[in-house]
């Protein structure tokens, strides 16, 4: 019988091939970036995709990096000229800085991106993630379910977008809980000057191609991009560390609760000091507040009743409503806020019996 010589597994040359080729999936991120920096539509980058990596695929095991820094990502999202040099992760920001200067030298294109600038901008990021959790949603994306960083409505994340070296907190919720997130995130844009000193820095919202499944069965759709706000004040381990340094917790955390609440900030929790709503970080040595999914603000949460003041000053031949009974606009818009509650129940029941 003639000898049979033996092929190669699939497996093998899946990962020979990747070993051998890593220029290639990096141009194609550098391209990727470049593209959406120019705001082409996203169906022009397709040919630019990396390939889609298996499990099993060594190359697919990246270790995370660690978290980027308040400053690094506030500056990415107000768009600054400089980056954080106290960033971890400031020589993979450079140098796909760099990737992007050079393809674009070499097709003779215009590029503004400078020597010590962001590579990507706060849309882009947000694109590349999309991208990345739809093409491999393990890559580079650790789920924090396991290490109890779950919250009421959501689960967090660990995300590094591959190939630039931004490493940050998405918290994950479904869709049924997507409107919370949206509101969310306008908070946390009304409150831009707070972001780095007593709340973490937000970078949108990014909803997924394709839901991340997780182990509790949840089916995650849409992530809120934040930077690390550190560890939960409620952790035994961290008490004591802050009471070996003297540090008094009670004091930071009324201090940056005051200060939210100079800018009106009110929280519908009992207890927001108990539930995990605050952390402390160690990059700006004191106490942050985070989930702002029940938080409103006092302009956006008494418009109606500044109003009605203004004009019973101006017209004072109009009738005059009792002084212990509450505002007609604030029970006006309370009702108006139940009602909605009402149709997204609704909503939400009639989408789980059509689907």
């Amino acid at each position: 019988m003639a000898h049979r010589p033996r092929n190669s597994s699939p497996l093998k040359k899946q990962s020979t091939t990747s070993r051998q080729q890593p220029s290639d999936a990096t141009n194609d991120e550098a391209s990727l970036a470049l593209r959406l920096t120019n705001g082409s539509q996203l169906s022009r980058c397709r040919r630019g995709l990396p390939s889609l990596l298996s499990p099993f695929d060594p190359v697919s095991f990246k270790p995370l990096r660690p978290y980027c820094t308040h400053l690094c990502l506030g500056g990415l999202m107000r768009g600054e000229d400089s980056v954080d040099h106290d960033c971890p992760n400031i020589l993979l920001h450079l140098e796909a800085a760099r990737r992007i200067r050079a393809l674009a030298a070499a097709d003779g294109v215009a590029c503004h991106r400078g020597h010590h600038r962001h590579p990507i901008g706060p849309a882009q990021l947000t694109e590349l993630v999309q991208l990345q959790l739809l093409n491999n949603c393990e890559q580079d994306c650790e789920c924090l379910l396991r290490c109890g960083l779950y919250g009421t409505i959501g689960c967090l994340f660990r995300l590094t977008v591959t190939g630039f070296g931004y490493t940050l907190v998405a918290k994950g919720v479904q869709s049924f809980d997507a409107h919370r997130l949206c509101h969310e995130a306008i908070v946390y844009k009304k409150l831009a000057a707070q972001q780095g000193v007593s709340i973490p820095v937000c970078l949108g919202v990014v909803k997924l191609r394709l839901p991340y499944p997780m182990t509790n069965g949840m089916l995650v759709t849409n992530m809120l991009l934040l930077s690390y706000a550190g560890r939960p004040l409620y952790s035994p381990s961290l008490l004591r560390r802050l009471k070996a340094r003297r540090v008094d917790v009670d004091v930071e955390a009324c201090r940056t609760l005051k200060e939210l609440q100079a800018f009106g900030v009110e929280d519908e929790d009992e207890d927001e000091t108990s539930n995990g709503n605050l952390t402390w970080c160690e990059s700006v040595g004191r106490v942050m507040r985070i989930n702002f999914d029940h938080v409103h603000l006092w302009e956006e949460r008494h418009p109606t009743t500044i109003t009605t003041t203004t004009t019973s000053s101006v017209a004072p031949n109009k009738k005059k409503r009792p002084a212990d009974g509450p505002p007609e606009g604030l029970v006006w818009e309370e009702s108006r806020q139940k009602r909605w509650q009402q149709e997204q129940r609704h909503l939400t029941v009639t989408s789980l019996l059509l689907a």
